[in-house]
C-alpha cells in the first residue's frame, strides 16, 4: 500500500519499460495534435522540458525554493505526457480516471538560482495495475550540472469515487 489509498501495491502487472540514457540538456518540443485519449501512445524515451528560473521561484538570496522543483517536475510530467497525446482533463472527462501523485523521494544535487535554464526530464519506467513510476532530473543546461532528481508514483484513480482503479490497457503502451 501506498499513501494510505487502498488497492495500490507494488506488485508488477507488467514489465518495466527500458531505462534512457539520462537527461539530455536540449529540450524535447511538446508534440501538437494526437488524440486526447492516447490510445496506443507508446512510452519508451526520455523526455525533456525547459524551465527558466524566475523571482517567484526563489527565496530571498535567488536560491531556487525547495517546493518549487516539485512543480518544475509537475509540469515535465505533464507535458511528458501531453507529447504523447495523454491529455488530463480528456481522461477524467472521457474514461472517468485521473493520476494522482502518491509517492515521491526528491534528492538534491546542487543549487538552481535566479535566471538559470534548467531542464527537467521524465521517463516512464514502471506500469503497474493502477499505477505508473517515472523518473526525473533536473540539470541546469549551460553546465548539465545535476540540480535534482526524483521517482514519483501516480496511481490511476476513479474521477467520481476517488478509489484505485485499473489504467486502460491501451493507454502509455510499451
Amino acid at each position: 500500500m501506498i499513501s494510505g489509498i487502498d488497492g495500490i501495491d507494488d506488485a508488477p502487472s507488467g514489465s518495466l519499460l527500458a531505462e534512457g540514457e539520462g537527461a539530455k540538456p536540449v529540450c524535447s518540443p511538446p508534440a501538437r495534435g494526437g488524440h486526447d485519449t492516447a490510445q496506443g501512445a507508446r512510452a519508451t524515451e526520455v523526455y525533456n522540458w525547459p524551465i527558466r528560473v524566475y523571482w517567484e521561484d526563489t527565496d530571498a538570496g535567488g536560491v531556487v525554493y525547495h517546493g518549487a522543483y516539485v512543480r518544475f517536475f509537475e509540469r515535465a510530467r505533464t507535458e511528458y505526457l501531453r507529447s504523447l497525446g495523454v491529455e488530463q482533463s480528456a481522461l477524467q472527462r472521457d474514461r472517468g480516471i485521473l493520476f494522482a501523485i502518491v509517492g515521491m523521494d526528491l534528492r538534491f544535487d546542487a543549487a538552481a538560482r535566479l535566471d538559470d535554464q534548467l531542464a527537467a526530464s521524465c521517463e516512464l519506467v514502471g506500469r503497474r495495475a493502477v499505477s505508473l513510476v517515472f523518473n526525473q532530473d533536473l540539470h541546469r543546461v549551460d553546465d548539465n550540472v545535476r540540480i535534482a532528481r526524483a521517482t514519483v508514483r501516480a496511481a490511476c484513480l476513479d474521477a467520481v469515487s476517488f478509489k484505485p482503479r485499473a489504467i486502460p490497457d491501451d493507454l502509455l503502451v510499451a
